[in-house]
């Protein structure tokens, strides 16, 4: 029923890391992972992977605006042996101009504490003249390959160096046969994943979360968003609840990505971006949630727990994070909100809280 997961291969076999690309699993230092919801700075998003088709369609107009743009800056791309001093300071460089913060280093977003990669890894290079300008890295599978950085001097921000790596990761794959080539997600509401709607626009693709297939992306389409949808079906529940004189409370949940955390790892714990909060009481935590799944399009009532309480209070501004939560029952489900808000009402009062 989790959304997050994190494991640690022991081995590579391409075959297998193109299975996992195909249901949005994606590299995380020396781990994989998989999610389909974000917070940044208490903002939550939906996660939402995509793909480009590499075989047939005609060129990407976009990159041949920028290869004639970057025309006199030379390419090298090749196995990595990992980081070098020039792509450090490149990355350190980069890395002081954004507003987020990413990664200390580039060697702790490849590697963490290992020393050496498990992964088949390829770098890209730019210079002008001799001195390297931009950089990026690619995993490759059997069939497809994806994208894990791409970074550049901000002195050449209106050359589009960062799209422009990730073209020549995706020409080099299309020339040697590969089928997909995986960007990583787009976030609806957060504008620096924006670009990527425009990555081989002809054939761009994202993981369809209802169905765990990939469907098409058009241009003219808006971005699917999970949470959204999710938001308004618990929106829709929470009138129905109030019309029978409850008042639940919807949430954001702080600690979506908490099975990422390897401290956790096989205990999967609550980790659903948005609920609705059955019997509010100050204070304390949850135990009767409502959660809409998109994955089965079907709200689900849980009696819940919570396994930790932090030290900090959490609460306000519609964001539980006081405690991680265990579901110990799902105790009724239904696609219907009225079916659901009948269910609830007949709950005896200790029960409720």
């Amino acid at each position: 029923m989790n959304f997050a997961h994190r494991i640690v291969p022991d081995s590579f076999v391409a075959s297998e890391w193109d299975d996992a690309w195909s249901r949005g699993w994606f590299r995380m230092r020396q781990s994989l992972f998989t999610t389909h919801f974000l917070e940044f700075g208490r903002q939550f998003h939906s996660a939402v992977w995509l793909r480009v088709a590499l075989t047939g369609g005609e060129p990407d107009r976009t990159f041949l605006h920028l290869k004639k743009l970057n025309r006199r800056f030379r390419v090298a791309i090749r196995p990595t042996s990992g980081p070098s001093a020039p792509q450090e300071a490149l990355y350190q460089k980069y890395r002081n101009s954004l507003a987020f913060e990413p990664a200390p280093t580039l060697r702790d977003l490849l590697l963490g504490d290992d020393t050496e990669t498990r992964f088949p890894t390829w770098e890209v290079e730019l210079f002008d003249g001799e001195v390297l300008i931009a950089a990026g890295f690619f995993d490759r599978g059997e069939k497809a390959a994806g994208g894990i950085i791409s970074f550049y001097d901000p002195a050449y921000q209106k050359h589009s160096l960062g799209k422009y790596l990730i073209y020549l990761k995706m020409e080099y794959c299309q020339e040697r046969g590969l089928e997909y080539f995986y960007p990583g997600y787009l976030a609806p509401g957060e504008p620096r994943f924006d670009y990527k709607r425009s990555l081989g626009a002809a054939s761009l693709e994202y993981l369809d979360l209802f169905t765990g297939g990939w469907s098409r992306l058009s241009p003219e389409s808006s971005t699917p968003d999970p949470l959204a949808e999710m938001t308004l079906r618990l929106e829709e529940a929470q009138n129905r609840l109030e019309a029978l004189s409850l008042h639940p409370v919807i949430q954001r949940f702080l600690h979506l990505d908490i099975n990422l955390n390897p401290q956790v790892r096989g205990m999967g714990l609550f980790d659903f971006p948005v609920f609705l909060d059955c019997y509010p009481r100050p204070g304390m935590a949850p135990s009767l949630v409502i959660v809409f799944d998109p994955r089965d399009d079907l709200y689900h009532l849980l009696y819940c727990r919570s396994v930790y309480r932090f030290d900090f209070p959490g609460g306000g501004e519609g964001v539980f994070e006081s405690d991680l939560l265990s579901v110990e029952r799902s105790l009724f489900s239904t696609s219907d909100s009225g079916e659901l808000a009948a269910c609830l009402a007949w709950f005896p009062l200790p029960v409720r809280g």
